[in-house]
């Protein structure tokens, strides 16, 4: 009578784990089959050193989905048991034992998928790291091969595109230094996780912070003639201005005939621009005396023609 008791209870708990863990047509598992099947795919099949990143990311968030839905199902295992216990009955220590051994597969289950997920947050942090490295050394290299002074100016690049490029060239390196941070932070997070691969995450660290700390020399030179480049464009600019006002004050004069219509206003505010551009080449010949003989024979034309049109005031 007992042995027939303990059948029909041990029957209906696998009917209710069957139940529960329908798998395809015709086909039940057991709950304690269901865990162990799950633990077999993660030590067989499931190698985060042997299966692309993608490919495991994908298994390890359907295991996790399939992990929260078994849950209800040893849930309901549980109240079953847990009734079937409270009658008085001799095969209350089956059941005891049986819900035991499924409570301890399981949490062997949870904490084997915890072990996974952690190793695949630890391979996708290198993954991360890898790329981050790889993005910063070549933009430090880049910028390693930055134009000269020389090749900047002769590009003919004016004013706006000039400003423009200071602008790019600020944002750019306060967007790589976080980037650079970003990266001295994972390496030392994948560090104390004693990843495999620890000896190559310090010396890909130690590798780019050197790269780093040489192109900031880089970066000041850079920024240096660029901001150069810019006073030598708007000198360029200033004396162009100041020849195009005296043209048109020639032109003028030769359409009227008479310097009495021309007040001193004019002629102050060309005088003005003829001292603004005495400073301009006193500070670009300092800057940069490669710059100063082209900027000498820029003042040098102004000054000319500026001395030419004197002679008709006089």
């Amino acid at each position: 009578m007992a042995q027939r008791d303990s059948a029909k209870q041990h029957n209906w708990l696998c009917y209710l784990i069957a139940a529960s863990t329908h798998s395809g047509p015709g086909h039940f598992f057991s709950a304690e089959a269901w865990i162990k099947g799950k633990l077999q795919d993660l030590q067989d099949g499931c190698n985060i050193q042997r299966c692309p990143l993608q490919d495991w990311e994908e298994a390890s968030q359907t295991l996790q989905r399939d992990l929260k839905d078994f849950e209800n199902t040893l849930i309901q295992l549980n109240q079953m048991g847990e009734q079937l216990i409270c009658k008085l009955n001799p095969t209350s220590d089956l059941v005891k034992k049986q819900l035991s051994q499924l409570r301890d597969q399981w949490q062997t289950l949870k904490q084997t998928a915890a072990t996974q997920t952690r190793a695949l947050g630890g391979a996708k942090n290198l993954q991360e790291f890898n790329k981050k490295v790889d993005k910063l050394e070549a933009w430090i290299r880049e910028k390693e091969e930055e134009q000269s002074l020389v090749d900047v100016l002769g590009g003919n690049v004016d004013k706006m595109q000039l400003t423009r490029r200071i602008l790019d060239l600020k944002q750019d390196e306060q967007l790589y230094r976080n980037l650079h941070e970003e990266i001295n932070h994972l390496a030392l997070k994948l560090e104390k996780q004693g990843k495999t691969d620890v000896k190559n995450i310090s010396s890909k660290r130690k590798h780019i912070n050197k790269m780093w700390l040489k192109v900031q020399s880089h970066l000041k030179n850079h920024h240096e003639n660029l901001q150069l480049a810019l006073e030598v464009s708007s000198f360029y600019q200033q004396a162009d201005n100041t020849m195009f006002a005296i043209n048109n004050m020639w032109k003028s004069i030769s359409a009227s005939k008479e310097l009495d219509s021309f007040g001193d206003r004019e002629i102050r505010d060309i005088a003005s621009q003829i001292m603004m551009l005495d400073v301009s080449v006193s500070q670009v010949s300092n800057l940069h005396p490669a710059l100063a003989a082209g900027v000498t024979q820029k003042q040098s034309e102004v000054k000319d023609c500026w001395a030419l049109l004197q002679k008709v005031f006089r």
